[in-house]
C-alpha cells in the first residue's frame, strides 16, 4: 500500500457517506452493497436520489449460498468430457437467489441500467450476471431468459469507497474517448508463461 497509494485507496474500506456515494452516481445508476455479520445480513441500495436498507433473513442467506454453489457447479466445465456431461443451468435457482437479494429493492431499481455491486463475505461467490429476474422465463430457452445482465450493466467493486477513487480519477487529455472492441481466442494449453 505504501508504494501504491492509489491501489490502497481503491480497495481500502474508508468510510463514505450515502450522500457522497450519491454524488458519484448518475441518474440511471445504483450502488448495491451486500454484507453479512454475526448479527445478520443486510443490503444497502443507493441511487442518485434515494436509498434503501433491508435485512436478508438467515434462511434466505443459507438457501442462496447453497443455490449459488449449485449454479457455479453447472457452469464449471472442468469435468465435462462430452456434451452429455453438461448439466442444464438451473434458471429457477437463479431466480430464487435474485428474489432473496434484490426482491425488496426492485421498485428502487426501476430505471437503473448500471448496477455497481459490492459483495462481501459469503456473497462474493454470487455470479450476479447469471441471476434471472422474471419467473415467467424459468422454462424458456436460455436466449429468452430474463437474465439480470440483460437489464443491468453490472460492475463489481471491491469496496463501497471505490466509487470515490474511480470517479475522481482525472483522465489525461491525451487519451481519446471513443469505442473499443476487442476479440480474443487465447490458447490456454502449455506451461504458464508460454504460448
Amino acid at each position: 500500500a505504501v508504494g501504491h497509494p492509489r491501489y490502497a485507496e481503491l480497495v481500502g474500506d474508508q468510510s463514505i457517506s450515502i450522500s457522497e456515494v450519491q454524488s458519484f452516481l448518475s441518474a440511471k445508476e445504483a450502488l448495491f452493497f451486500l454484507t453479512a455479520h454475526e448479527w445478520g445480513a443486510f443490503a444497502i441500495v443507493v441511487t442518485k436520489s434515494d436509498q434503501q436498507i433491508y435485512r436478508i433473513s438467515q434462511a434466505d442467506i443459507s438457501n442462496s449460498v447453497e443455490l449459488v454453489k449449485e449454479l457455479r457447479e453447472t457452469v464449471d466445465m472442468s469435468k465435462v468430457k462430452v456434451r452429455s456431461d453438461i448439466t442444464p443451468f438451473n434458471t429457477h435457482a437463479a431466480f430464487i437467489v435474485y428474489k432473496h437479494l434484490f426482491g425488496p429493492a426492485e421498485s428502487l431499481l426501476k430505471g437503473v441500467d448500471h448496477l455497481l455491486v459490492v459483495p462481501t463475505g459469503v456473497f462474493e461467490a454470487i455470479p450476479f450476471a447469471m441471476l434471472v429476474t422474471e419467473r415467467k422465463d424459468i422454462d424458456a430457452a436460455y436466449k429468452d431468459t430474463a437474465w439480470f445482465i440483460k437489464r443491468n450493466a453490472i460492475t463489481r467493486l471491491p469496496a463501497v469507497s471505490s466509487i470515490k477513487s474511480l470517479r475522481s480519477i482525472k483522465r489525461p487529455e491525451s487519451i481519446r474517448v471513443g469505442s473499443f472492441i476487442g476479440f480474443g481466442n487465447p490458447l490456454l494449453d502449455g506451461k504458464t508463461g508460454t504460448l
